[in-house]
């Protein structure tokens, strides 16, 4: 799995933003929003009691097709309260502060570059959510500037290893101080393994780099024999 994931981000840190630059690009009002929110889910409906058999047995008149009943119940949820509750849940935490940068490789989202391969903003928000991990993914333009990456959506506990396996679902290797702080702090086995993967990865290409600096200074500075 490992072996594809691109390694750019390795030595990226986390920025921090104000809680005023947050505040502005989820701005409802104003028409700015760039947390990139998941779309609902069975399980979601479940947790808040309108799924399709509850919308049944509260005496709702739900279609008998499977695809068409969740149809509807996703349609009952969307107009409801508790709708924006949930996203509400999904967007960054009170004194989350730091963004983890996540930077696309050249051609994605634009058209007009010949290396163009749309990347799955959509996808990659559903994963988080799929995976209930304490983090949202954040992409767009604000004020001239574009701010793309992750956020935690909540504090109290380290979740280095939400942040990291963020990464991956994005095909990334984790920067690496989420990666030492990621691997001693998950209790998820197969998550471990990922970052053990990855941390092969940084090992080989920290290990690239050195070979050709030491290439180069052996050419540019080529031992000269003892004179003693």
């Amino acid at each position: 799995m490992t072996e594809r994931l691109a390694i750019n981000h390795f030595f990226m840190q986390a920025e921090e933003l104000s809680a005023q630059i947050i505040d502005d690009f989820q701005n409802i009002e104003k028409d700015v929003d760039l947390v990139v929110l998941p779309e609902p889910t069975l399980a979601v409906l479940e947790e808040f009691g309108v799924a399709p058999d509850d919308l049944r047995n509260d005496g709702e008149d739900v279609p008998a097709d499977e695809d068409e009943a969740l149809e509807f119940a996703l349609e009952k949820f969307r107009y409801s309260d508790t709708f924006y509750e949930w996203q509400e849940s999904l967007r960054p935490g009170d004194g989350m502060l730091y963004l983890w940068p996540l930077e696309l490789p050249p051609g994605y989202d634009d058209p007009t570059d010949p290396l163009y391969a749309p990347f799955d903003h959509q996808g990659l928000a559903n994963k988080l959510l799929e995976n209930n991990l304490n983090c949202c993914y954040i992409s767009g333009e604000h004020q001239g500037r574009t701010y793309q990456g992750f956020i935690l959506t909540g504090g109290g506990s380290n979740f280095s290893p939400d942040l990291a396996i963020s990464y991956v679902f994005a095909g990334q290797v984790p920067p690496h101080p989420l990666l030492d702080n990621a691997l001693t702090n998950t209790d998820n086995d197969d998550w471990r393994e990922i970052f053990l993967d990855c941390m092969e990865r940084g090992r080989d290409y920290m290990q690239g780099q050195v070979d050709s600096y030491q290439r180069t200074l052996d050419m540019y500075r080529p031992s000269h024999p003892s004179l003693t």
